[in-house]
């Protein structure tokens, strides 16, 4: 394909027998077919180089010589190909602001009266079973699907569950899952913050002092005595949230605890909860969690070396399940 001003039969059936001739002298063969174009015709890069396999295409779909679009048309179509990702980036934010609103909603007309349930009830586990049944409900109307795997592994006896932090969804989701027995132990700060203290309390959770050295200790104490009393507890030895995904350290209390108590601690990995919603956001999103348990890890003795090395044992798990990075 070669691009021409010839005119006229004569002149360029000279042109087309020329451009035989020099393929042949090249090449060795005769080209299969010679097609004299108007200029302007053969595509070609910004730098001047022929863009071949374009040219091809106009030649296989016959429109040699066609009519050029008009400029405008040309600058249309490039406004509207780029519009189509604006607009679909676009209809993807209203959707997750909708999402997000409509849960919220739910949220809220499913806490009002669930609070007040909390205030009437007189056992703990009625307030338990009514909560983890809002919880599910809520997850069934906003089509989240929460996995479980190893519920068999839940020793039968009392144990401690450790477990990774990534949302404040973690709590929520973990209390719809292991057995109602399980009691939630959370930092006192917790117990102070209003409406969030009172759900808590209500709910039997057990409040721990982090900070300050004494009341930890006597906290500790506390948390073996229920141990021992055939308590099962549910701790997330992180103590704290973070923005950026890893598996940070471990502190020692919930092993401590179990090593006093002589009680298994069962590790559980927690994903997709952090994509829902993030710590320090309070913008949900769709997303599905899934819930590894991994086998109980026994303490080998009562000491702080059998606490560490529990510790150890059950945050290797935590990390392979969770598929975090380590932080620590």
């Amino acid at each position: 394909m070669a691009e021409t001003r010839t005119s006229g039969d004569e002149a360029t059936a000279a042109l087309r027998t020329q451009i035989i001739s020099t393929t042949v002298d090249l090449l060795g063969v005769a080209p299969d077919d010679v097609v004299l174009a108007p200029p302007r015709t053969v595509p070609k890069t910004s730098s001047g180089k022929i863009r071949r396999a374009a040219s091809r295409q106009i030649y296989q779909q016959g429109r040699i010589g066609a009519r050029p679009r008009a400029l405008w048309w040309e600058l249309a179509r490039l406004r509207l190909r780029g519009a189509v990702p604006s607009l679909r980036r676009a209809l993807h934010v209203v959707a997750a602001v909708g999402f997000a609103a409509y849960a919220w909603v739910l949220w809220v007309l499913l806490a009002v009266p669930l609070i007040v349930l909390l205030a009437l009830l007189p056992r703990v586990r009625w307030r338990r079973q009514m909560a983890c049944g809002a919880v599910r409900f809520l997850a069934r109307l906003t089509g989240t699907a929460v996995t479980v795997h190893g519920l068999d592994r839940l020793p039968d006896g009392p144990s401690i569950v450790v477990a990774n932090h990534p949302s404040w969804l973690d709590a929520i989701v973990l209390a719809t899952v292991l057995p109602t027995s399980f009691r939630f132990v959370a930092g006192e700060v917790l117990q102070r913050q209003g409406l969030t203290g009172f759900v808590l309390k209500r709910l039997g959770t057990e409040f721990v002092e982090r900070y300050e050295r004494q009341h930890s200790v006597a906290d500790t104490d506390r948390i073996v005595a229920l141990a021992r009393g055939g308590q099962s507890l549910v701790i997330f030895p992180e103590g704290h949230l973070d923005r950026a995904p890893g598996l940070r350290p471990f502190h020692m209390g919930a092993f401590v605890a179990a090593a006093q108590a002589a009680v298994p601690a069962v590790p559980i990995a927690i994903r997709g909860t952090r994509a829902m919603l993030r710590p320090e956001h309070r913008f949900p999103r769709r997303g599905a969690v899934d819930i590894a348990i991994g086998q109980p890890v026994w303490p080998t003795g009562p000491d702080w070396a059998a606490a560490v090395e529990l510790q150890r044992a059950a945050r290797d798990t935590v990390l392979r399940l969770s598929g975090e990075p380590d932080v620590e």
